[in-house]
């Protein structure tokens, strides 16, 4: 055979090579599609998002980070807007206009602030002098009352309060930590320990009160239990909602009252579950041994989820000190997920009406 006719066996080679090549990647492209089948990603959310996020790498108060609210487009394309320094556990109104939020006080205790969803017109209407110390908030469906949790010295338990600010009810005794207010104004909903002991025992205090994950590797499975509590207010009656040996926390209702969403870590790992009002039974919504799930919050139509993923690494301590490493999904009650990008504690913010 004489140089062309090498030449052209060797082509033969690599043609034969090449179409092996192609068919392993074939056969591994359909292994893995097989193993890790394809998902269909939920639309961006068609409403704005508001969410915490730390002020800056170099914000730090205590050796704390400083939070800050931003306000962000659905499809976290733009640069998210900032519209409130050093606020923790905000909640947006139910018509969409205004803000309640913990803000520091002069003595260091957390009070309570409004303002308007632009981030302006900020106002305090409750003071460290009232007595009471915020540790959760949240909004009773008319927009014109809010239920607080306190751990105030001479003033612990869940309160109601105007939106004016002073002149707060006192509905139940608990040392609750956070608070979610029915959509028919009847219930609030509160998370405590099932011992009565204050929630702000041990190390577990900064996460469960004020509603933030900035602590949560170093508390981990260690959290003694907490379960969720329900008020009527119309009885004072208190029934109690779950009865797990772990933490269940952050309440959210869904907005035609037959869902409550939680965060729960039953499984070892935080996700969220609903309990159903109806029957008292409590499903999985979502969970993953790669991250915790927290802080659920629904969409106005009740189709959407909206909560916050932690990546679960043991060695990590202190999430806010490297800079908040907290992630922004929702998912959809048919199972469709999205990530947003990074941010903690979001809600979506209700167009106005």
């Amino acid at each position: 055979m004489g140089y062309w006719g090498q030449s052209t066996n060797l082509q033969d080679l690599h043609k034969v090579v090449a179409m092996s090549l192609v068919a392993k990647i074939l056969i591994l492209g359909i292994a893995l599609v097989h193993l890790c089948p394809a998902q269909k990603l939920a639309p961006p959310p068609e409403h704005e998002l508001l969410f915490l996020n730390p002020a800056g790498h170099l914000v730090i108060q205590d050796q704390e980070p400083v939070y800050a609210i931003f306000r962000q487009d659905g499809e976290f394309k733009k640069k998210p807007r900032r519209l409130v320094i050093g606020a923790e556990a905000p909640r947006i109104a139910p018509d969409g206009t205004r803000i309640a939020y913990l803000c520091r006080g002069s003595s260091n205790a957390m009070e309570l602030c409004l303002c308007d969803i632009n981030g302006k017109n900020e106002r305090r209407i409750v003071t460290a002098k009232s007595g009471l110390s915020v540790l959760s908030v949240a909004w009773a469906p008319d927009g014109k009352r809010l239920a607080i949790a306190s751990d105030g010295k001479n003033k612990t338990g869940v309160y109601v309060i105007p939106e004016s600010g002073p002149g707060e009810e006192k509905v139940s005794d608990a040392k609750a930590g956070e608070v979610s207010w029915s959509p028919d104004g009847r219930f609030v909903v509160y998370s405590a320990r099932a011992d009565g002991s204050d929630v702000r025992i041990s190390e577990t205090a900064f996460f469960v009160a004020t509603a933030t994950s900035m602590w949560f590797e170093r508390l981990g499975p260690r959290f003694r239990q907490v379960d969720l509590y329900m008020i009527d207010l119309e009885t004072k009656a208190t029934r109690r909602l779950t009865r797990e040996a772990n933490s269940n926390i952050h309440p959210a209702w869904s907005p035609d009252g037959n869902l409550l969403a939680f965060a729960s870590n039953r499984t070892g790992r935080y996700g969220i579950y609903f309990f159903e009002a109806d029957t008292g039974e409590v499903h999985p919504f979502v969970s993953a041994k790669q991250w915790h799930a927290l802080h659920p919050a629904w969409s106005k139509d009740g189709s959407t989820v909206v909560f916050e993923i932690v990546e679960t690494h043991e060695e990590r301590i202190h999430i806010g000190m490297i800079g908040g490493t907290e992630q922004i999904m929702t998912m959809t009650l048919d199972g469709k997920r999205r990530v947003l990008g990074r941010g903690s504690n979001p809600q979506f913010i209700p167009k106005p009406q």
